[in-house]
């Protein structure tokens, strides 16, 4: 089949949805699919070729409609921002539209702070074009399907679930880092802004530094201007904290998959302290690489990681120095959360998501 994947991160560069989108594509491309990717936005301006991908053009939502988009059998919308595009689109070619949703606007009120009233206003918009328009819904966990519905509940035959994958830079590694007992190396990575819990986690790791454990935590991701307000109050509250002012250390977005196992594999410990997360790849990928991963309890998070077996769930600053002090006291203990956490990692393959993915888009295509 001809699929045009319509997104905003074509490449793997970007993040959790362009490591979706270009790991699921290499699979598609395997099953003989033509792929080619239209982006919306300006992060690539003509005609590309990035990591074996033909980007054909950039786009936006009042662009005039091609006449040459008839060629293709199916479009994939990998997010919600081409709404209006994918509305006329189909109008004028009555072509299938799928739509994968990788998080949804209506559960993340505090983005009206950083995006302006109007710009978020204006994403809740294309949110619900897209939704409208899709003859089929793919969501990453049973969260964000149970999220969907519950706004939308008119889409339940027409919404499948589909984990993400983990690619094999990350379930090769052999690599283990033999721990220090007396300093943990501790990260947490992720998009520096308020869904991701830095501001909560300082004041967890707080209460763990009064416990007596000794640790060296580092920040990893990446400081958008609009979030720069945060990423003030989150150096602040760094710089009052006695205990943690040379504990805590930021290192920039790590966009090279090798450097980052690398990085991760160098670890004891790595948090994830969102507070609104609808899967959690980073957390799948420092299981596939054997690094204990402790979570906070929400959205899709608790859907792979099974507490005390494969990993950690905690809701409180108390369960997370247990757990903490659990990796540190029990070696026997944690190389058996690592021996079952990379098991649960294998079985996240890009492959499996990509049957799924490709029987969608035959049946939708073809109905």
């Amino acid at each position: 089949m001809n699929i045009a994947i319509v997104t905003t991160e074509p490449v793997a560069d970007y993040g959790g949805l362009g490591r979706h989108t270009s790991e699921l594509s290499k699979e598609l491309i395997s099953k003989n699919h033509n792929i080619t990717f239209i982006n919306i936005g300006k992060r690539h301006n003509g005609k590309q070729f990035i990591n074996n991908f033909t980007i054909d053009r950039v786009i936006n939502n009042l662009m005039p409609i091609p006449n040459d988009f008839n060629k293709y059998d199916v479009i994939l919308a990998q997010g919600h921002w081409a709404g209006l595009y994918l509305y006329r689109l189909k109008r004028k070619f009555k072509i299938k539209v799928i739509l994968t949703l990788h998080s949804f606007e209506a559960d993340r009120p505090q983005r009206k702070k950083a995006l302006g009233c109007f710009s978020y206003l204006l994403s809740k918009f294309l949110e619900t074009q897209s939704i409208n328009v899709s003859d089929h819904i793919l969501v990453v966990s049973e969260y964000m399907k149970e999220r969907l519905l519950h706004y939308y509940p008119e889409k339940y035959p027409k919404t499948t679930v589909i984990y993400n994958g983990v690619d094999k830079h990350f379930t090769n590694c052999t690599f283990q880092r033999k721990q220090s007992k007396k300093i943990v190396k501790i990260a947490s990575l992720g998009r520096l802004e308020p869904e991701k819990g830095l501001d909560q986690l300082i004041n967890e790791l707080e209460y763990i530094a009064k416990q007596g454990i000794f640790f060296q935590c580092t920040f990893v991701g990446k400081n958008r201007k609009e979030y720069n307000y945060y990423i003030n109050k989150v150096y602040n509250e760094i710089k009052k904290s006695k205990l943690l002012n040379k504990r805590i250390s930021f290192h920039p977005f790590i966009t090279n998959r090798k450097q980052l196992v690398d990085f991760m594999s160098q670890q004891d410990i790595i948090i994830m302290p969102s507070v609104y997360e609808p899967f959690g790849l980073v957390a799948l990928e420092a299981m596939a690489v054997g690094i204990p991963i402790i979570a906070r309890k929400v959205g899709g998070l608790v859907e792979f990681i099974n507490n005390s077996v494969n990993g950690f769930i905690y809701e409180t600053k108390e369960e997370l120095f247990e757990y903490i002090n659990q990796c540190i006291e029990n070696e026997e203990f944690k190389q058996s959360i690592i021996s079952n956490a990379k098991e649960t990692a294998i079985y996240y393959s890009w492959k499996r998501v990509s049957l799924i993915v490709d029987s969608i888009l035959r049946t939708t295509a073809y109905a």
